[in-house]
């Protein structure tokens, strides 16, 4: 039975040797690792061809060489252009909750790193940050007159942009401590 992602345009096929090399087979590991996370997120579409778009989209995101857009998801993926149309709708899609999404992200992110995050008397840490990101346009969604708190004279004192802010759980790694992200937003009442 073929799988939905067998829906996805690929530009090339490619030639999987019968006998791989062992870092082939280390690749292939750390794939299905990953997919078995994505996974879980499932419950969150509610329509069949959206899910594997939105596979195809973080797939895309994790091996990109740039951050230009949907069109660097087409080409580190190797997808026909036709592709970029199909994965606007996926983001845009109704057959997404994304509030079910968020809260299945965070339960992965815990599961996955279960006894390696920080915690202080038992309880998670986590850490929050924001940014603002001044904008040019007018009519974008979300753009909004923001202060910005600022001992910088050449700083305007008012700018017009975004207001993004970033939860992040902290999670020990052999040597070091790093960040994962559990939610980044647009914020100042946008729904």
């Amino acid at each position: 039975m073929p799988s939905a992602l067998d829906a996805v345009p690929c530009a090339r096929k490619h030639h999987v040797p019968r006998s791989p090399p062992i870092g082939i087979l280390t690749i292939m590991a750390l794939w299905s690792v990953w997919y078995d996370a994505i996974r879980t997120l499932r419950p969150a579409f509610s329509r069949e061809r959206t899910f594997p778009w939105f596979v195809v989209a973080v797939m895309g995101t994790s091996v990109r060489g740039d951050a230009l857009g949907l069109t660097s998801i087409v080409r580190a993926l190797g997808l026909q252009a036709k592709a970029c149309h199909a994965l606007r709708e996926c983001m845009h899609s109704k057959g997404i909750d994304r509030q079910a999404l968020a809260r299945l992200r965070v339960r992965c992110v815990f599961q996955i790193f279960d006894t390696r995050v920080e915690r202080v008397n038992g309880r998670a840490v986590l850490i929050a940050d924001g940014k603002k990101i001044a904008k040019e346009g007018r009519k974008m969604p979300a753009v909004k007159r923001l202060h910005q708190e600022s001992g910088n004279s050449a700083k305007p004192e008012f700018i017009r942009g975004h207001s993004c802010q970033a939860l992040s759980l902290l999670v020990n790694a052999t040597a070091d401590t790093f960040a994962v992200p559990l939610d980044i937003r647009i914020h100042d009442r946008v729904r």
